[in-house]
């Protein structure tokens, strides 16, 4: 299970795992609680991506935690990298 401001990577279908925090669904803008998959049988989270900000309702199984070595080495890997997804890391 995650709590809330837990940094995580998302993925979303057609994207690459993008690093994330797990938050408060109450505060979200009613766009997104609106979004909110109904299921009965899966927990859904609702997460916002860095360094954008943008919002999605994620089950467990498209959620891993970030850690902050996991940032590090990231950040520090001297591949080439996706300017936008760098900048998510940087925010993590």
């Amino acid at each position: 299970t995650y709590s809330q401001r837990d940094i995580v990577l998302g993925k979303v279908k057609g994207y690459p795992a993008w690093p994330a925090m797990i938050v408060d669904p109450g505060l979200v803008p009613a766009t997104v609680q609106i979004e909110r998959p109904t299921a009965t049988k899966t927990t859904f989270y609702c997460v916002q991506f860095f360094p954008a900000g943008d919002y999605s309702w994620l089950a467990p199984k498209d959620i891993s935690r970030l850690l902050p070595h996991e940032i590090e080495s990231y950040l520090n890997e001297p591949a080439k990298k996706r300017q936008d997804l760098f900048a998510a890391y940087q925010v993590a």
